[in-house]
């Protein structure tokens, strides 16, 4: 009988620095703890696994290290298992670096580092946690060049001098099952960001802030779908969702807040949304818009008690079938028209105080049709007809009321 070292022969790992030369299994003894200006392991070949074995990869003392594991631009098929890192502290460093290719990390913690993952080519992330890392620069979760996959894991806590960006994957990218919670940039936060052909599933961006930009997603020609992003906030300017030719399906977006520009979702370049909710644009302020569109379409959503506009069209688009609701106080209208050829169809206002409002005298070539307003001043709850708009713009609509389903607006 064969014993297992013959089966599937692991070699050891009981000093840092440690340089692996040759393709095979490798797997840690006990804590690695590394003193100086170095790497605790530098993978300079490829189809390399390395299992931590519930250790943990240190860098301590006066000197931080630079990187826990780097690989070397030549290797590929790296696979990193079971264990923690802590103490890589090294401005621009990461405590997984690979320069290579193929890149899988799984069951792993990182913590009271610079940064997390960072990958030049393909990676794959499973069931890992990065937590209360402090950039003193861009500080970075995890990160790929190319095709990212992320599930499961969380990252939570962690904090950057510059920009904190949590998930950045390239092309053919997808996200799922995961947390992003209460870290922070000095500069600014994006939660995930994706380029094109990618896609997020049930994620939750929740509870992060910046002094600048912050945006929960940021999406290029890529999907999410059943994700949320909530109570994310800035000094200057928040986005739930920013879509940029992309498309959202049964997302959320609650209480944004910033002190400048706030949307629950943006969308441009063809972007579209199809029974999403966006609800407190703007809570605490009075500058929060529920959708803006631009080139885009919103379909069966809900937008509610945002501090501005509940759907603001800003050319070439389209509102179809959506509930807007709860939007009182001055110069706070259901849906905000300041474009031209924009579409407003089947949309039904609920309790706003300004129904429908054409603010830009150029704009021209807007349709609003089959509108149902109930519970709008003066008329009472329950009220089904197609009822008072108010308008802030004289000139173009007087407050009109038609029981007409397919003419709304009164010239």
């Amino acid at each position: 009988m064969r014993t297992l070292t013959e089966i599937e022969p692991r070699i050891p790992i009981s000093t840092a620095p440690y340089m692996i030369t040759s393709p095979g299994s490798y797997y840690l003894t006990g804590d690695l703890v590394v003193t100086g200006v170095l790497n605790a392991i530098q993978v300079q070949t490829s189809h390399v696994d390395i299992d931590l074995n519930g250790f943990s990869i240190i860098s301590q003392g006066a000197e931080p290290g630079v990187d826990g594991i780097l690989q070397f631009t030549s290797a590929s098929g790296l696979r990193i298992r079971n264990g923690h890192f802590r103490g890589w502290t090294r401005d621009g460093y990461y405590a997984i670096y690979g320069l290579g290719r193929d890149v899988v990390v799984e069951h792993v913690r990182i913590t009271d580092c610079d940064s997390g993952i960072f990958v030049r080519t393909n990676l794959v992330v499973r069931n890992s946690e990065i937590v209360q890392c402090h950039a003193t620069g861009e500080g970075y979760g995890i990160h790929a060049d190319a095709a990212l996959t992320v599930d499961a894991c969380i990252i939570a806590e962690n904090s950057a001098q510059g920009n904190y960006i949590a998930i950045e994957g390239g092309t053919g990218s997808h996200i799922r099952n995961s947390l992003i919670r209460a870290n922070t940039g000095a500069v600014g936060f994006r939660g995930v960001s994706l380029n094109s052909g990618s896609i997020v599933q049930s994620t939750v961006v929740e509870g992060n802030s910046g002094d600048g930009v912050v945006r929960a997603f940021a999406l290029n020609e890529s999907r999410a779908v059943n994700c949320m992003a909530e109570g994310n906030s800035s000094g200057l300017d928040v986005w739930g969702f920013r879509l940029d030719g992309s498309s959202a399906v049964g997302c959320s977006a609650v209480r944004q807040t910033g002190t400048r520009n706030v949307y629950g979702m943006e969308l441009l370049s063809g972007s579209d949304a199809l029974q999403c909710s966006v609800l407190h644009t703007g809570w605490g302020s009075t500058n929060g818009v529920g959708y803006r569109l631009l080139s885009s379409t919103v379909r069966d959503s809900t937008s509610e008690g945002n501090t501005s506009y509940g759907i603001a069209l800003a050319g070439n688009s389209v509102a179809l079938g959506n509930t807007i609701r709860s939007h009182l106080g001055a110069n706070r209208s259901a849906i905000h028209l300041f474009g031209s050829r924009n579409v407003a169809d089947g949309n039904t206002l609920i309790n706003n105080s300004e129904g429908i409002a054409f603010v830009n005298p150029e704009a021209s070539g807007n349709l609003v049709i089959r509108t149902r307003f109930f519970s709008s001043p003066p008329q009472a709850p329950g009220d089904n007809t197609f009822g008072e708009m108010l308008l802030i713009t004289p000139g173009y609509l007087t407050n009109a009321a038609s029981l007409n389903p397919h003419v709304n607006l009164r010239y």
